[in-house]
């Protein structure tokens, strides 16, 4: 696809390269699916006549780094890859940091990335959290088919747990109690199992909380196949972690005390995850918590639950078969990570957010500058904190120091980079405090520069120009190749693009780290793609750091 730019001439003030600086500044990962990966690359300059070195952070687990500590050689360069993983259907928005031990040098690169599902609820729940994601579940799991109580116990004894018929390889029809894995073998009916095995009928949310009312009572994904005393043992106490006065314990499942003294019923670990996505099931489905009997502690122990049993091919089947029947699906079984995206089960509240506040680097010393002449350097305004961070405002001790455009806000993971100008009007050194201040606080950065006449003084050090030129291209016009040169006064990542009259880019010729010094490029006349270029005019563009030129050339055949 041809990349297109418009050309603008601008006047650029005298500029002091940043000490150390990125290439790019934001990386924007393309969608992908949950179960996929991705990469991109960056680079961390240094601009400096010394070698730096650098720690580089980010913020999320869905995003790794190639390097997290760096040593980087004077003007040189280091790529560094970001790899992302995304495990749930969210934009994730993160920053990358990079600074110094002692906060003198940074810099920050804004990384978005975003995942999808490959299923039904990618369209309905996606980047919702919370209520919004509640409600979203909600309307994907109400009105499903009640088969009635009887119906739903023949299906469950019959096939959706009957080991011989659901794939777990029985030869005769087998159920498994959830709780003691006391096995029934043989039986040929529902009522033969209930009445020849012992077995009964597991409501996991407990029926006598709903009036043993329906849809409640008959809906599969909170009944499981138990044993009579288990079934009785359990009773309709809440869930819970048995830390003490054990009264009754069985292949792992108990009953007894927890650590508020109450009687609570413990699950064996490979029936936990299923109990924990069984309530969230029916707390979505049935919102409103029948008999109160959903409270915070047991949803603190389902969260503990569903990330230590996870979902198993058992489980997972048993909710395909399920779903053949109800028309509805649970949808924490096809993903428990949801439980993540909800603060809260019990409640409608919706998770704190909070700003926080970083600004990089610390200090800020421009160089010599000639008085009336403007000199200009950057900084970054950085909120690695959840909520937006509001910018109340921005003082500077000394107004030779000026910022030209402000902001007011930055959105959560993300950084700004500002620009401040130092137009020093006498010759002196100047010393100033740049404070900003937000919702989460205020932060500094020592500011300093020094004002110098222009006239020349032998015995001042011979420096660079602090503006980089570009020379018309030779011969002009030309046939079959010309050449471009340019002279750059710092090192930094420097781009040289051909484009024609309507602003396609046609040819990349440079888009690399390069020191200060002269170059020399020749262009052959042809496109990146290796097309020969038509006659007529044509564009080159030179970027370096903040400065852009462009001059025009003539191909002619």
């Amino acid at each position: 696809m041809f990349k297109r730019f418009l050309f603008i001439i601008v006047l650029a003030y005298a500029n002091i390269t940043a000490q150390v600086s990125v290439n790019p500044e934001s990386i924007e990962f393309p969608q992908v699916f949950i179960s996929l990966t991705d990469s991109a690359s960056f680079y961390i300059i240094n601009n400096n006549e010394y070698p730096v070195t650098v720690n580089i952070a980010k913020l999320k687990a869905v995003y790794d780094l190639s390097d997290t500590l760096l040593l980087i050689p004077p003007e040189d360069s280091i790529i560094v890859w970001i790899k992302y993983h995304p495990n749930q259907n969210v934009i994730d928005a993160d920053v990358v940091i990079i600074r110094s031990s002692d906060s003198t040098i940074g810099a920050a690169i804004n990384i978005t990335g975003s995942a999808k599902y490959d299923d039904i609820y990618d369209v309905t729940t996606f980047n919702k959290y919370d209520v919004e994601l509640k409600s979203a579940l909600n309307a994907l799991v109400i009105n499903h088919i009640s088969l009635g109580y009887n119906l739903a116990r023949d299906k469950m004894f019959m096939e959706i747990d009957n080991q011989k018929v659901n794939g777990q390889g029985a030869s005769q029809n087998t159920l498994e109690c959830v709780y003691t894995g006391r096995k029934a073998v043989g039986y040929t009916s529902r009522t033969d199992a209930q009445n020849n095995y012992n077995f009964n009928t597991e409501h996991t949310w407990p029926q006598s909380n709903f009036g043993e009312n329906e849809p409640m009572k008959s809906d599969l994904y909170h009944l499981f196949p138990t044993d009579n005393p288990a079934n009785a043992i359990r009773s309709n106490y809440p869930f819970g972690k048995v830390i003490a006065n054990v009264t009754w314990d069985s292949a792992g499942s108990k009953l007894g005390k927890n650590y508020l003294n109450q009687t609570v019923f413990e699950p064996r670990d490979v029936h936990k995850g299923d109990v924990s996505r069984s309530m969230f099931y029916f707390i979505t489905r049935y919102p409103v918590n029948y008999g109160g009997f959903f409270n915070q502690i047991q949803e603190n122990v389902f969260r503990e639950w569903n990330k230590l049993d996870p979902v198993g091919t058992v489980e997972a089947n048993r909710n395909n078969a399920i779903a053949s029947y109800q028309q509805k699906r649970n949808p924490f079984i096809d993903h428990p990570e949801f439980v993540d995206r909800i603060y809260s089960f019990t409640t409608n509240n919706i998770r704190p957010t909070i700003a926080k506040f970083d600004l990089l680097p610390s200090s800020l010393p421009f160089d010599s500058t000639v008085i009336t002449n403007t000199s200009v350097k950057n900084f970054f305004a950085i909120n690695t904190g959840s909520a937006a961070l509001i910018i109340d405002s921005i003082n500077i001790s000394d107004q030779r120091f000026q910022i030209p455009n402000l902001i007011t806000s930055i959105d959560p993971y993300s950084a700004t980079k500002l620009q401040i100008n130092f137009t020093p009007d006498s010759v002196k050194s100047y010393s100033a405090i740049l404070t900003v201040f937000t919702n989460a606080g205020s932060k500094q950065i020592n500011l300093s520069g020094i004002g110098k006449d222009n006239a020349v003084n032998m015995n001042d050090e011979i420096q660079q120009p602090l503006t980089f030129t570009l020379s018309q291209n030779y011969p002009n016009p030309f046939n079959p190749s010309t050449k471009i040169s340019w002279q750059s006064s710092v090192g930094s990542w420097q781009t040289l693009k051909v484009y024609d009259v309507l602003g396609n880019e046609v040819a990349i010729l440079v888009n690399e780290y390069k020191p200060a010094g002269s170059y020399e490029v020749e262009f052959n006349g042809h496109s990146d793609e290796g097309q020969t270029l038509s006659s007529g005019i044509y564009f080159y563009k030179i970027q370096c750091d903040d400065f852009v030129a462009v001059k025009k050339m003539v191909l002619l055949k």
